[in-house]
């Protein structure tokens, strides 16, 4: 649950691409005023987390 403290939160998110899970039940709470990155090549899926 989202908090005034929260920008972000992810609850059990999952990720298939084809038949292929890449992410699986992933949680993640942002903290207001904290960076995240997200490297990888192209292909990857990172646009598939926007």
């Amino acid at each position: 649950m989202t908090t005034p403290n929260t920008a972000l939160t992810l609850d059990r998110v999952s990720v298939h691409r084809g038949s292929q899970q890449i992410v699986q039940s992933i949680n993640l709470d942002l903290p207001v005023g904290q960076m995240l990155g997200v490297l990888g090549p192209n292909g990857a899926g990172k646009t598939s987390l926007s």
